[in-house]
């Protein structure tokens, strides 16, 4: 399992005839795929085997808005996790995530079980609250030890109770990137409880990456624990699209998990090692090695041009720019934030748009190094012209004492 190894075993009895497996090859992987039937075929039928990136990304994101036809909503999953969260070996209760603790099946107001943000709230969970496909049932106890900390080894591990929910939880924050496109994916720990540096954002994702290879929906040979939440990963599939109560979509990397390497394993090296099998934690970091002929060349300083910008609420700014120091160090790894988002956001390709009238400073940092650049944005009204509500005021009681010095002169004048 740890090589990566193809798997091809059917794995949803649940569904009906014409079950078969694919495999995906990206380099040096053959990445398995969970069984599908010819209707979950049909879901994907416009996603192509060429696409990759930012568009496979758009087109997932695309495809998700189209099947999502209803929304279970936050508060709705007190109740719908007893369908898509049931216990798979049938003992009437609810299988909490992490650890395989039966809860409930009734609300008790988090007495005893809570509605965990597997993208914690604090770094933009809120935005993808409503999807059942993010929030999962857990024991109180256990919600509490994970916190808002990102997933990552030197962070939380999903899998500290049990393995398997690595996997199933980087599925999750796949899911949630692709179902909003203001969240993002960073290589970072995020070993704290607050946002940080990073807001809208989780990490870190060349571990996600790999737990996705390692633990996957396909894979029949685990048993005990592992093999109950990997039965769990797949049952809510199917239940949060297809019962009536559901929402009428799917996780696309429960049904494929190669499109993960396919989106983001070009991140940076060490993704890639991951995505083509040739990663190992001493695999050293060296540029212009044999093994490693691309040099990296990180960056030493960042600088945002302009460094000031003026908008008018509801104006957007697209001519942001960039300049590293050296000039042809990698900006693979660059992220954008905004101190203020009340103010103005800023997308992930560096465009401005002017929310409410104040300040805010947009940053761009660069997440291996920790190099940041800012600009500061200043907001203002509707058909401003730029000045304050003095200035204008002034300008306007100037021209009016003008005006009535000129009346006086020509009435002596006449």
């Amino acid at each position: 399992m740890n090589n990566f190894k193809t798997v091809l075993l059917t794995s949803l009895a649940i569904l009906s005839l014409g079950l078969v497996a694919t495999s995906y090859v990206n380099s040096e992987v053959d990445i398995a795929v969970v069984a599908v039937s010819d209707n979950v075929t049909n879901y994907y039928s416009s996603i192509t085997d060429d696409m990759s990136g930012t568009t496979l990304l758009n087109a997932l994101n695309k495809l998700n808005n189209e099947k999502r036809t209803r929304t279970v909503t936050y508060a709705g999953m007190r109740t719908f996790s007893v369908k898509s969260d049931a216990d798979p070996d049938g003992s009437g209760k609810v299988l909490g995530f992490y650890d395989n603790k039966l809860v409930g099946p009734s609300w008790d107001s988090g007495a005893t079980w809570n509605r965990e943000h597997v993208w914690p709230n604090i770094r933009g969970g809120n935005k993808v609250e409503d999807d059942a496909h993010m929030v999962r049932p857990t024991a109180t106890s256990t919600n509490s030890d994970r916190g808002s900390k990102g997933y990552g080894t030197a962070s939380y591990d999903p899998g500290k109770y049990v393995p398997y929910y690595r996997g199933s939880a980087a599925r999750i924050i796949f899911y949630a990137a692709i179902a909003d496109l203001s969240l993002g994916l960073v290589d970072d720990p995020l070993n704290y409880n607050g946002a940080g540096n990073y807001p809208n954002m989780m990490g870190s994702l060349s571990d996600m990456l790999k737990w996705n290879l390692e633990y996957q929906p396909s894979d029949t040979s685990f048993t005990g624990d592992n093999d109950l939440a990997r039965r769990s990963e797949i049952n809510r599939n199917e239940v949060i699209q297809n019962d009536m109560e559901g929402q009428g979509n799917r996780n696309p990397f429960i049904d494929h998990p190669e499109y993960a390497c396919r989106i983001w394993g070009n991140t940076n090296k060490k993704t890639k090692q991951i995505c083509s099998g040739n990663y190992s934690p001493e695999t050293p970091d060296n540029p212009d090695t044999p093994d490693n002929p691309t040099q990296v060349i990180k960056v030493t300083a960042l600088t945002i041009n302009p460094s000031h910008v003026d908008l008018t609420i509801g104006q957007t700014n697209k001519d942001l720019s960039i300049e590293t120091t050296p000039n042809n160090a990698n900006t693979f790894n660059f992220v954008w934030g905004s101190d203020n988002e009340s103010v103005a956001t800023i997308s992930k390709d560096g465009i401005i748009t002017a929310v409410g009238k104040g300040n805010a400073i947009i940053s761009v940092v660069d997440i291996e190094t920790g190099i940041m650049g800012e600009c500061t944005v200043n907001v203002m009204g509707p058909n401003s012209c730029g000045g304050s509500i003095v200035t204008t005021s002034l300008i306007l009681s100037t021209i009016s004492l003008l005006g009535a010095g000129l009346l006086l002169i020509r009435t002596k004048e006449n």
